[in-house]
């Protein structure tokens, strides 16, 4: 099976990101505090250049979800979610007090194209000046975005 992932801006400073295969699904609630579409967008651009390892956080309010993305092989992406209770990202909890929520291999590739479909989606949908008024802190990720359509052989 193949992972899917998709994230949704809702009201202004949130948003919703859902990793699923099959019937098993993880729902965050994505605060406008860490920006997590941007950094998820970089983590596979470093992957698909050759690197070895990202993570992603994925701030609520409380706690927070980690999405660890490890890339051993080839076009193999080895994804794992952690659950913290309290934003360890900041040192307001244990980074080794967690709940693993979600773990699964797939392809490299393919999650890449997943984010990039997410990308364009809420580009098309919102633009640059609605993802702003959205998500208030951050600009949407158009820099990176670009990068990875092109890593992706995609126009």
């Amino acid at each position: 099976m193949t992972v899917d992932f998709f994230y949704n801006l809702d009201s202004a400073g949130w948003a919703d990101a859902t990793i699923s295969e099959g019937t098993d699904s993880e729902t965050m609630t994505v605060s406008y505090l860490h920006d997590s579409l941007g950094e998820l967008t970089d983590a596979m651009n470093l992957l698909l250049k050759g690197g070895k390892e990202s993570q992603t956080i994925f701030m609520s309010e409380p706690g927070e979800h980690l999405m660890s993305l490890i890339n051993p092989k080839d076009d193999l992406l080895e994804i794992e979610v952690r659950w913290f209770k309290d934003w360890a990202s900041w040192n307001m909890h244990s980074k080794t007090d967690y709940e693993v929520v979600f773990k699964r291999t797939t392809s490299l590739f393919d999650f890449a194209n997943k984010i990039c479909d997410n990308l364009e989606r809420i580009y098309i949908k919102e633009g640059i000046e609605g993802y702003k008024e959205k998500w208030v802190e951050h600009d949407f990720p158009m820099n990176s975005y670009l990068k990875l359509k092109k890593l992706l052989g995609r126009k």
